[in-house]
């Protein structure tokens, strides 16, 4: 210890070290072997009574060499220090390392202290609880016997007047260590009290056995009787079991046959079963590779999936770039389309008409021959008839001589008119095409913007809508959360609320079997009843539950189930009188004042660890488990009879059992219960739901009334759980359909917006065509002027054709009346000579018109392709 100004030491005063074992301060009179205590008692925490003084600042060296300058402080410090103890010598022992502590506290002038722990500040309930961790108990410190104490433990009564006093011997027994063996001599003493009850409710059981016993001679008499019948009938059975069994060795040698079969046909399934056994270990050695081939897979998967869905994307946009850019294609493909075929048909009319030229000539050449033989055979015709025809032929001659260059001058107007026709459709051919291509461009192009501006409409309009859906889907999905915790309440709420109306029925129905007695006191004991202070707790079955399975045992083994539990004889007493006022009859009670303390907690060794049917019984309040242990004892539950006996007789001392169907062994050994009808319903069921609360209020009082209320909260809770299950499969099925539509949304919306940027670059496109599409449907002033001067020369030979057809038209009817009159003139020879003649100048003339035709198509076919 390190004194620094503490009371009568100035300055730093060491004290020590002190032994391992033991130490002593001597010294004559008022040299300061107090202090030395003091200074402990200070450090450990006692106010300054405690150390004879009034005031902390006290501790503070005062002598009168310090007067004129007073001390501000007085420290006192302890080290500790942990070792190992190796010897009996007083420096045998080694020192733990690390494990030096130093407890300081400091007095100050201003009657304040301060703690410190190896220098650093804290509190004394941090230096206590350390110092309580190494064995150094300050709160009930029995290491330090300070002065005038010897005198206190002189004056002790020797025992302590009640269970809270402390005597000489308590305090002694607490120093020793004996009290340890309070509590087991106490508990031997309640089991001597308990024997003793067992020892007596055996000699009332033999006695009432023995009464028993010469009661029930004639029922042996009657059993004897009985066993006789019994024997006549075992020797019937006997005989017809020996039928029975003559029968049953022909259908087990039948069966046999059967067996054998179908052992052939199990070798067979066993061996097709070792097959497939092999063939699954073999399938099942593989299903680890292809399993981890499969989880290999299945991360490329989700990686390609994100890839996938980036490329989505992209190939959103790059479809609408090439559905724009197709259908730009697709007409210029159609316009190359039309202009091959327009080529390719110019072509090929050439082709053609520059084939058929030289047939066409060749025709000519053989017409004209046809038509020379024709016309000689003709003459020599007009030769034999020529002096009757002879002027007439003369006269045709001269006609015919004069058509001839009529005819040749028709053809040439034609053939000018043809061409001429030709040249002026192929040069306003391509202005119409090029008008019609400018009034579809600018169609196109005036639609545009109504286009672009509705699909600019229904973008802001899918837009809003997505977010819009999105902000619902969150608001249904933190509906759905709060629903799902409703659900969860609402479902806990109706199983309670139904179980304690399930309870309430059962208590009702319960109570009508009552005697008058205990409904009248229950009735009282309400709130506002004549019994309501006295300390009614309710029937000692509606005061523990049981689960359903156990509720014949309980109702068979315990007698105690109707009786009252009041929590003072006192209330008892009460309820006698209250009996007494109104003649209810009589009422059995258990005050709990009077039960004996920590009976029913004691760990009892059963037969085969069969279980108690106390154990089994969930008391609502553990103050009436004392009442429960007193009506039930140590009584073990059985699953059957057989179970039973072996417990209650084969084992060292006899032990009272119950079965679960209600047949009980009582510690004397009768028997009881069984039969056909069984008691139930005498305590609470909790049906092993172990999470519906117990009420706080028994439900032995419930009335009729209070059981329909009951049962409408529960109805009503039922309700309310399914409008919210309705609502939530509603919100499920709500968010189903807007996640959905916020994926479909979610691709249309890109979509959307390309074709809008695809209505801009159509708009480029169209306003740089429209210019070239106006050029081309406006004709040059070149062109303008050629057309003019070809349709001036149509014109012209329209009325040159006109006059010159008119001509022709006359000579050739004055042609065909000479003609025929030289015919009927020359007979029927002549006439088919002059038609054959007519026919062969028709094949000329048709040749010779197909030959200008070929001609004219050639020309204009070489323009319309070059173009």
């Amino acid at each position: 210890m390190v004194l620094e100004n503490f009371k009568s030491y100035a300055g730093v005063k060491s004290i020590g070290p002190f032994h391992k074992c033991f130490s002593a301060v001597v010294g004559p009179n008022g040299s300061g072997k107090s202090n030395v205590i003091d200074a402990m008692l200070f450090v450990f925490g006692k106010r300054a009574k405690k150390l004879r003084l009034n005031k902390v600042s006290e501790l503070i060296h005062s002598s009168s060499a310090f007067k004129d300058k007073p001390l501000d402080f007085a420290r006192v410090s302890v080290y500790f220090q942990e070792i190992v103890d190796t010897g009996p010598g007083d420096n045998d022992f080694n020192v733990v390392p690390n494990s030096e502590i130093i407890v300081t506290r400091i007095a100050r002038r201003d009657n304040s202290s301060q703690y410190k722990l190896d220098g650093k500040n804290c509190s004394f309930k941090h230096v206590a609880q350390y110092l309580d961790s190494k064995g150094i108990d300050l709160d009930n410190n029995r290491f330090l016997i300070l002065q005038g104490e010897v005198e206190m433990i002189s004056m002790m009564p020797p025992k302590g007047k009640t269970e809270n006093d402390e005597g000489l011997l308590e305090y002694l027994e607490d120093i020793i260590g004996s009290n340890k063996f309070v509590e087991e001599t106490n508990e031997a003493e309640a089991k001597v009290e308990v024997l003793t009850e067992v020892r007596q409710e055996k000699l009332n059981r033999v006695k009432a056995v023995e009464k028993e016993k010469e009661s029930l001679h004639g029922a042996k008499a009657e059993a004897e009787a009985l066993l006789s019948k019994e024997r006549d009938i075992r020797r019937k059975k006997n005989i017809l079991y020996q039928i029975n069994a003559k029968e049953v060795a022909i259908d087990v040698q039948e069966a046999e046959e059967k067996k054998n079969s179908m052992s052939e046909k199990l070798e067979e399934e066993r061996t097709k079963l070792k097959e497939a056994d092999e063939r699954l270990v073999e399938i099942e050695s593989g299903l680890a590779a292809h399993t981890t081939e499969y989880n290999k897979i299945h991360e490329e998967l989700n990686h390609t999936k994100k890839e996938f869905s980036a490329y989505e994307r992209r190939n959103i946009k790059l479809k609408e770039d090439i559905k724009h850019e197709q259908a730009n294609l697709k007409k210029l493909e159609a316009k190359v389309k039309t202009e091959s075929k327009k080529e390719e048909d110019a072509n090929k009319k050439v082709a053609d008409a520059e084939e058929s030229i030289p047939e066409l000539e060749e025709q000519i050449k053989e017409c004209v021959e046809t038509k020379a033989n024709e016309d000689a055979k003709l003459e020599k015709i007009f030769e034999e008839v020529k002096s009757v025809t002879e002027e007439l032929r003369k006269e045709l001659e001269e006609k015919t001589q004069e058509l001839a260059p009529v005819k040749q001058e028709r053809s040439v107007f034609q053939a000018a008119l043809d061409t001429a026709k030709t040249e002026v459709k192929l040069m306003e051919d391509s202005t119409t095409r090029a008008k019609k291509q400018l009034n579809a461009a600018e169609k196109e192009l005036a639609s545009l913007d109504a286009t672009q501006s509705s699909k600019r409409a229904e973008l802001a309009a899918l837009e809003d809508e997505l977010a819009k859906s999105k902000e619902r889907i969150n608001e249904a999905q933190g509906e759905e959360q709060i629903l799902a915790e409703k659900d969860t309440s609402l479902a806990r709420r109706n199983a309670e609320l139904t179980a304690l109306a399930e309870e309430s029925k059962a208590a009702m129905q319960a109570s009508g079997t009552r005697s008058k007695a205990v409904a009248g006191i229950l009735k009282a004991a309400r709130k506002g009843g004549e019994l309501s202070k006295v300390g009614i707790l309710g029937r000692l079955g509606d005061l523990a539950s049981i689960v359903e399975k156990y509720d014949v045992a309980v109702s068979t083994a315990c007698g105690m189930l109707d009786h009252i539990v009041v929590q003072t004889t006192a209330g008892a007493q009460r309820c006698l009188d209250f009996l007494r006022k109104y003649g209810l009859g009589r009422a059995n009670f258990i005050p709990l004042d009077k039960m004996k303390k920590g009976a029913h907690d004691r760990a009892i060794e059963t037969p085969e660890n069969a279980p108690r049917l106390f154990d089994l019984i969930t008391p609502g309040n553990f103050a009436v488990a004392p009442a429960l242990y007193l009506a039930v004892g140590n009584t073990l539950v059985a699953p059957d009879l057989e179970t039973a006996t072996r417990w209650a007789y084969d084992f060292n001392k006899r032990w009272r059992v119950v079965t679960t169907d209600g047949k009980l062994i009582e510690t004397s050994g009768t028997m009881a219960g069984g039969g056909k009808s069984v008691r139930k319903g005498g305590m609470r069921l909790s049906n092993g739901n172990k999470n519906v609360p117990t009420a706080s209020v028994s439900v032995s009082d419930t009335s009729e009334e209070d059981c329909r209320k009951i049962q409408a909260q529960a109805k009503e809770a039922l309700e309310e759980l399914q409008k919210c299950r309705s609502t939530r499969r509603a919100l499920s099925d709500e968010i189903r359909s807007l996640e959905k539509r916020i994926k479909t949304l979610s691709v249309k919306i890109p979509k959307l917006a390309m074709e809008i940027a695809g209505c801009d670059t159509t708009r480029s496109e169209l306003t740089e065509r429209i210019p070239e599409l106006r050029e081309q449907s406006t004709l040059s002033e070149e062109d303008a002027q050629k057309v003019k001067d070809l349709k001036e020369k149509v014109e012209k030979c329209k009325s040159d054709m006109a006059s010159c057809a008119k001509l022709a038209s006359e000579l050739e009817t004055e042609v065909a009346k000479l003609q025929k009159s030289i015919l009927d003139a020359g007979g029927s020879k002549l006439k088919k000579q002059q038609s054959s003649c007519q026919k062969a100048l028709e094949n000329l003339n048709n040749a010779n018109k197909t030959l200008n035709s070929a001609k004219v198509t050639i020309q204009s076919a070489t323009k319309a392709s070059s173009k």
